[in-house]
């Protein structure tokens, strides 16, 4: 089976210079909780609730950072045409 199979069609990101609130925002509005960074057309990493509400504690409260200081960018990433099997194997 492939990754196309079972995956949503809607593409939704952000860029790594939006801000925490940008991101939640955007978080909520989608009802999703992990956004993927992108810069220049390229995937960059990821922003979960969870980095937001670490980070979120750690600076006091303030969601005005941009989202490049706290992004996850050890990753995996996939396409569309990946199987399945290989996916779940790395």
């Amino acid at each position: 089976m492939l990754l196309n199979e079972i995956m949503a069609d809607s593409e939704f990101y952000i860029s790594k210079e939006e801000t925490l609130r940008d991101a939640a925002g955007q978080m909520n509005y989608l009802k999703v909780d992990t956004l993927p960074i992108v810069d220049k057309g390229r995937i960059i990493g990821i922003l979960s609730e969870k980095d937001i509400n670490a980070k979120k504690t750690a600076i006091n409260g303030t969601f005005d950072i941009k989202v490049k200081d706290i992004l996850t960018r050890d990753m995996n990433a996939c396409i569309r045409n990946d199987d399945l099997r290989e996916i779940s194997q790395k």
